[in-house]
């Protein structure tokens, strides 16, 4: 987040706040102010701009006090010379120029009309001259020429895009009776601890705020992290002591910017007797109105997901076939403990294979618990294993709403394939498949494998009788939704 120091010099030597010379990798809009324009992304003037990066390259050697800069649309598209074309907002090559900050704001001039250009972008004509506004159009001017149209200003973008733009807080000078302070979080929260009447907690003097008005602020903000206690006062509009406003209990305090354009006092600062700490937590400009504040945004809702987290433990379930995991990597009604290690995120598209999901998934290695033994996809001749092999074990984890977990195979050894899915065959051992063969899959912790398992047992004892009977054992009249045993034979439907 940029901040800016606004002090008394500033208004001494009646240079614009946003006159200086931006940064490497400052993000912000070239405005003239003359004309009350922006450049925008065809490098012509617009009332709306668009913003740019600052590519800072040092001190420049064709203007004293100068510097290289290369200025970068969000399109990544430069603003460039192009030889009789003029300024024009594209390419990423010769767009270097050379600028100066002065009283008055920036001069910008462009680098390659001279002979450090190449031939074809010369124009002699042009060489020295500085970009001005002129009309819809940039056009130059040499420097004795040059009128309020030539100088630019570097705004910010939070100034112009965000609700809120933050003021550095100015340290009080000697002559203010600097008390004890600790800065104890960013951006600049500050307890101040007076240890004499009248003393500021922060002090920032003839603040013009003409232009923060001018881009939409209504009002200055005072945060306090805490209920301020009796005998502290801000002081705002007017010089000397008047008028000043008791800040008691406060978490908050709000400055009006319809008031006038100068704001020559702004402090907080202690009454006669008080030596309470005051905690000033934030200080900022803000686009609401005072007594407005945004509305606070809502809570997410937690995303419920079936795929695990980093170090869980569970068992791998095959819900088509209600069955889990083994230690020998078939499918059994006893399962193996599993370690999940997360990779990181899953593309949702696996770019080097014919798997084309789009759901969002991660990247996990299955490892057995207790053991570095992982389920690896070894060969098709060998199928899935558990081997203590450390490699060649990755997969990417899919949820598919409603359904369960895809698994998808990361490692090509033999002729297995990278993209295909995780699953089993008719005798229950496991294999690879294509993703419309492939069957749906939970994690589940120790208490859902317990009871699953328990439901399985009661479904084996049922499985020689006749009719229609669900996971839990239960006879149903009709096919329900996934596992079903009908006359001792699993029926799965989708």
């Amino acid at each position: 987040m940029k901040k800016i120091l606004l002090t008394a010099v500033i208004a001494l030597i009646g240079m614009s706040a946003f006159a200086a010379l931006p940064k490497a990798g400052d993000k912000g809009y070239l405005y003239n102010p003359a004309s009350g324009m922006f450049i925008n992304k065809d490098a012509k003037l617009a009332a709306t701009g668009d913003a740019v990066t600052v590519i800072n390259e040092g001190a420049a050697a064709e203007l004293e006090g100068a510097e290289y800069f290369r200025f970068e649309f969000s399109s990544g598209n430069r603003l460039n010379f192009n030889g009789s074309a003029g300024l024009i907002g594209t390419g990423t090559s010769y767009a270097k120029f050379v600028v100066k900050e002065t009283e008055k704001g920036l001069i910008i001039t462009h680098l390659y009309p001279n002979a450090q250009g190449p031939e074809w972008m010369r124009d002699p004509d042009l060489t020295g001259t500085f970009i001005v506004a002129n009309g819809e159009e940039l056009g130059f001017k040499a420097f004795e020429e040059l009128d309020d149209f030539g100088y630019w200003q570097f705004i910010d973008a939070q100034l112009i895009d965000g609700p809120t733009y933050p003021i550095a807080l100015t340290l009080p000078t000697a002559a203010d009776k600097l008390m004890t302070v600790e800065w104890i979080n960013e951006p600049y929260s500050a307890t101040f601890t007076p240890t004499a009447d009248l003393q500021n907690s922060f002090k920032i003097v003839n603040l013009d705020v003409t232009d923060f008005v001018k881009y939409g602020y209504k009002k200055i903000v005072i945060e306090f992290a805490e209920p301020v206690a009796d005998g502290w006062n801000v002081h705002a509009y007017g010089e000397g002591n008047d008028p000043f406003f008791s800040v008691k209990d406060a978490t908050k305090y709000e400055v009006d910017l319809s008031e006038g354009n100068l704001i020559h006092d702004l402090t907080a600062f202690n009454w006669f007797g008080c030596r309470a700490p005051i905690t000033i937590s934030a200080l900022y400009f803000s686009k609401y109105a005072v007594g407005e504040d945004p509305e606070p945004e809502p809570e997410p809702e937690p995303v419920a997901t079936l795929i695990p987290a980093d170090n869980a433990k569970g068992y791998l379930y095959n819900i088509n076939a209600n069955k889990f995991v083994t230690a020998e990597a078939t499918l059994g009604e006893e399962g193996v403990l599993f370690d999940v290690k997360d990779e990181g995120p899953s593309e949702g598209k696996i770019s080097w294979s014919t798997y084309t999901t789009e759901y969002p998934g991660r990247t996990f290695y299955l490892r057995r618990f207790y053991t570095n033994e992982r389920a690896t996809a070894l060969s098709t001749d060998g199928g899935i294993t558990c081997t203590t092999m450390n490699g060649y074990a990755k997969w990417a984890v899919y949820e598919v709403e409603g359904e369960g977990l895809l698994l998808v195979n990361l490692y090509t050894r033999n002729d297995f394939v990278q993209g295909q899915c995780l699953g089993a065959d008719e005798s229950g051992a496991l294999t690879l498949v294509e993703e419309a063969e492939a069957p749906y899959w939970k994690f589940l912790s120790q208490e859902e494998y317990e009871a699953i398992a328990t439901s399985i047992s009661s479904v084996t004892e049922k499985a020689s009788a006749k009719g229609i009977f669900n996971v839990a054992g239960q006879q149903v009249k009709v096919l329900q939704k996934g596992l079903n045993i009908v006359d001792g034979k699993k029926v799965y439907v989708k």
